[in-house]
């Protein structure tokens, strides 16, 4: 996708240390209350900015106040930006050529996408379509 570094949460156990202190921001897509939220902040740096955007259908895991105050770390949500900042990112995307990563799925496999979905087989979105746009 074009990422010079990733980090693979599930596949690399010693993630949060060394990745530690290595980001300025993190989008947080995450809809699950399982998500490790005081290991993502761990890689925040001083004063770096969490911005969750994904909606979890519970509550948002605890968290340990000292990973707030002792980086000055600021947490925020979002659901959608303004217009004028929507319009924005879709400037910059277009000027970047950024394309969304889904994988097509006929409405009537909608009931496996949700499956896979479940399993964690999506890579990256889902996107339901008529089998005429196909």
């Amino acid at each position: 996708m074009g990422a010079d570094v990733y980090i693979a949460t599930d596949e690399d156990e010693a993630w949060p240390k060394q990745h530690a202190r290595s980001l300025d921001l993190i989008v947080c897509t995450v809809n699950s209350h399982k998500m490790p939220l005081t290991e993502y902040l761990g890689l925040l740096r001083v004063y770096g900015t969490f911005i969750q955007v994904g909606a979890p259908e519970d509550v948002l895991p605890e968290l340990d106040a000292g990973a707030l105050i002792g980086k000055g770390i600021k947490i925020g949500g979002s659901m959608i930006g303004s217009p004028t900042q929507i319009e924005d990112m879709l400037q910059l995307a277009a000027g970047k050529k950024i394309k969304a990563w889904i994988q097509t799925v006929a409405m009537r496999d909608a009931n496996r996408a949700i499956v896979d979905q479940d399993a964690g087989k999506a890579r990256y979105r889902y996107t339901l379509v008529n089998e005429s746009n196909l």
